[in-house]
């Protein structure tokens, strides 16, 4: 897992990291860490099948103020995010209900895991990845009957 050659990182970042990479190489081994060539960021990526049979592809993007900003997670496939009734999921721009912040990256769909202001550096990357598969499930529902992901006692906070 890369997190050894992140030169770029402070020592307290790259203890950090990899720890996490440790207990994602066990908790998910399915999901993979790349270095960005400025090793300054990070992304996992990796595969969720849902209940459904549905398989998406979840990519976390952790920046240079790991772990005190929260890292971006995004649903890379598909792209579009079609939801109920044909209507992608970054139509819906920055969305509460659907829990999910506007595209800011090749139109990505890109889930809300934490309000800001919720976010701890004591946080997990697991516990990101974790929370995007819980809404890649409650997502299935949604395309089914049309219920905001809200609806599902998500607690994203």
């Amino acid at each position: 897992m890369g997190v050894a050659k992140m030169s770029a990182w402070r020592t307290d970042q790259r203890m950090r990291l990899a720890a996490e990479a440790e207990v994602l190489k066990t908790e998910l081994p399915h999901f993979t860490w790349y270095d960005e060539a400025s090793a300054t960021n990070a992304t996992i990526r990796g595969e969720h099948t849902t209940t459904a049979g549905n398989t998406y592809r979840l990519c976390l993007h952790v920046t240079s103020n790991f772990p005190n900003s929260l890292p971006g997670l995004y649903v890379t496939s598909p792209c579009p995010l079609v939801g109920y009734g044909g209507k992608t999921i970054q139509s819906y721009g920055t969305s509460h209900t659907m829990h999910v912040w506007k595209p800011d990256w090749d139109n990505y769909a890109k889930l809300c895991h934490w309000k800001e202001e919720f976010w701890s550096p004591s946080n997990t990357l697991l516990s990101v990845l974790m929370k995007g598969m819980l809404w890649l499930e409650a997502f299935e529902v949604h395309c089914k009957t049309g219920k905001s992901i809200d609806e599902y006692s998500l607690n994203f906070r």
